[in-house]
């Protein structure tokens, strides 16, 4: 077994004696196993992650530096889960995992996950580092229990991930005014100022007004989800689901 400094994650260490082992995250923060909830010998140790980057409901990739330690004479373990889905809980299928070379001192590791929908909102990620190999019988979008399971050494940090969406008519606007009203066409609801909304115009079957600036449902843009479905026979009618699975 390593020594409590041999394998851990940034440069403080909390021995995580208190409440990150049950998974939940109570404070809906991630500070679950930070000072305030950890009193024996606590210390705010998520320092392993400098800054947490970016990251827009659209990407499908997303990686982060974290800084480890393994002085042991084994190698050591990195697990880390996004909650990229926010289901709530780290699934098998958001784990990506590194091995950490015995002996090799204090580094940055780089954590890519691929193929991922984040989606709008806050989302969170553990990572953990041990000497342990973990495993577990989960499949799929299961929990991980390797998430939750105590280990022999190592280190366990929790944070909090901002996913943020902006409209296209805002990161990219149009420079289109058809009827010269000073509202480009992109957020202009009648852009032939006819007096007929330009979702009346359009000669196709029902029609989604979107709370987006009035932009078209995009399984890439979760966001753009109706307010209203319009019948095409003048009707407005309450909030539908027509058809975008990200809403």
């Amino acid at each position: 077994m390593s020594s409590g400094h041999d394998i851990k994650l940034g440069a403080a260490l909390d021995f995580e004696s208190a409440h990150w082992g049950d998974g939940t995250d109570a404070n809906g923060d991630a500070t679950d196993d930070d000072t305030v909830d950890d009193p024996v010998n606590g210390i705010d140790d998520e320092d392993s992650i400098a800054v947490i980057p970016s990251i827009e409901a659209d990407d499908t990739s997303f990686s982060l530096d974290i800084s480890v330690t393994n002085n042991h004479t084994n190698n050591a373990n990195l697990y880390v889960w996004f909650d990229s889905d926010g289901s709530g809980t780290f699934d098998v299928d958001e784990l990506e995992t590194a091995v950490i070379a015995a002996g090799s001192g204090t580094n940055n590791e780089t954590i890519t996950w691929n193929g991922i929908v984040p989606k709008f909102g806050q989302r969170y990620l553990r990572a953990r580092i041990t000497s342990d190999n973990l495993t577990t019988t989960a499949t799929g979008s299961d929990p991980d229990p390797r998430a939750i399971v105590q280990a022999s050494d190592g280190e366990v940090e929790d944070y909090g991930v901002p996913v943020t969406y902006i409209p296209p008519s805002i990161s990219n606007p149009s420079s289109t005014d058809t009827d010269n009203d000073g509202v480009m066409d992109d957020i202009d609801v009648d852009d032939d100022n006819d007096g007929i909304l330009d979702v009346d115009e359009i000669d196709s079957a029902p029609t989604d007004l979107f709370v987006d600036w009035f932009e078209p449902a995009s399984g890439t843009a979760p966001s753009h989800c109706p307010t209203v479905l319009h019948t095409a026979d003048g009707e407005y009618n309450p909030l539908v689901h027509a058809g975008n699975a990200a809403c």
